[in-house]
């Protein structure tokens, strides 16, 4: 049997999965520069407090509550 690959949905609640295409290019232009400048400042720490969604594997910072 073959490796099995986790299969990724869409959330209705997520920015970034309903979101328009230049819309998320900024969005993850301007998350991308602060989760890089916090890794640094934290030498790399605050990756791994990061809570992801289990649907879609993006930050749950990014979904309406």
């Amino acid at each position: 049997m073959g490796k099995k690959i986790p299969v990724r949905t869409g959330c209705q609640n997520c920015s970034r999965c309903t979101g328009s295409i230049g819309g998320n290019a900024a969005r993850k232009t301007v998350r991308g520069t602060g989760v890089a400048l916090g890794a640094v400042v934290t030498v790399g720490l605050s990756l791994l407090f990061i809570r992801r969604c289990r649907a879609c594997d993006h930050p749950m910072g990014s979904h309406h509550h």
